[in-house]
């Protein structure tokens, strides 16, 4: 049986709804989440699959829409002063647009872009 770890910044945005499920609330921003999330896996018994949920701004999609995103870019990497282009991490092998999780049917695709400014 899968029981998803469902992770969301705030409890705002879970609302209770979720409460017959495993949550986590990390709090806001890239840190607090690698932070709560490496907390929760080290601690508890590992869940079988973790869903990243939350809130996000988008100039494509409706509000309300549920999105499967796929495809990620750090928006607020930006050394192109130093000569990288705009997104990618100096001296990482990592392309500026990763691509990991898995595609939903059902769901629009979306890429999510990501920072803490």
């Amino acid at each position: 049986m899968i029981r998803p770890l469902l992770v969301f910044a705030m409890k705002q945005e879970s609302q209770e709804v979720f409460a017959e499920y495993d949550v986590l609330h990390c709090g806001i921003g890239k840190v607090n989440a690698a932070h709560g999330l490496m907390c929760r896996l080290r601690d508890g018994s590992p869940p079988s699959l973790v869903v990243n949920m939350g809130t996000a701004g988008s100039r494509r999609h409706k509000g309300g829409t549920i999105v499967n995103c796929t495809r990620f870019i750090q928006r607020d990497m930006d050394v192109t002063a130093l000569g990288f282009e705009k997104g990618k991490t100096p001296f990482s092998d990592d392309p500026v647009i990763l691509e990991y999780g898995n595609r939903i049917e059902g769901f629009p695709q979306g890429l999510c872009g990501t920072g803490d400014n």
